[in-house]
């Protein structure tokens, strides 16, 4: 496995251009590492390794983390499997990419949890403000096991 491989894989399965440059990757590296689909861009700047999970990779490519019901579905939380994505933006995102497969929920905030998925508490939350209230408890019993 090479050794940029390796980083993004140490780092929820993404990193930037930026992380890759300060781990001492350069933008030679980081094309020949892509050429052989080691690794595969996911949006501008930013690489993932191709074997992030679908949903992960669909929120990143419109420019968030999972929440909401596709959160709880990664998290193992919620069995239901869904056409449509979750993903969590910041209010001030100017590069979401717009599809009818994915909701977006704007926040505020900051984000919590890992690169991929947002933290248990802020999923909840999520799924206060969009679910039917019978999902979110049960979603939370899920959580509180």
């Amino acid at each position: 496995m090479h050794p940029l491989e390796r980083a993004i894989r140490s780092s929820d399965g993404i990193l930037s251009t930026a992380e890759l440059h300060r781990r001492g990757f350069d933008d030679d590296t980081i094309k020949l590492v892509v050429s052989y689909r080691k690794i595969v861009p996911i949006r501008r700047g930013w690489y993932a390794s191709p074997d992030l999970p679908r949903d992960a990779f669909l929120a990143w490519r419109a420019g968030g983390r999972l929440t909401c019901l596709s959160a709880a579905a990664h998290l193992g939380l919620w069995p239901h499997a869904s056409d449509v994505v979750h993903v969590r933006v910041a209010a001030n995102a100017s590069r979401v990419e717009r599809s009818p497969f994915v909701v977006v929920h704007w926040s505020r905030g900051p984000t919590t949890g890992t690169r991929v998925v947002v933290s248990i508490d802020e999923m909840l939350a999520t799924i206060g403000r969009c679910q039917p209230r019978e999902i979110f408890h049960a979603v939370r019993r899920a959580a509180n096991r």
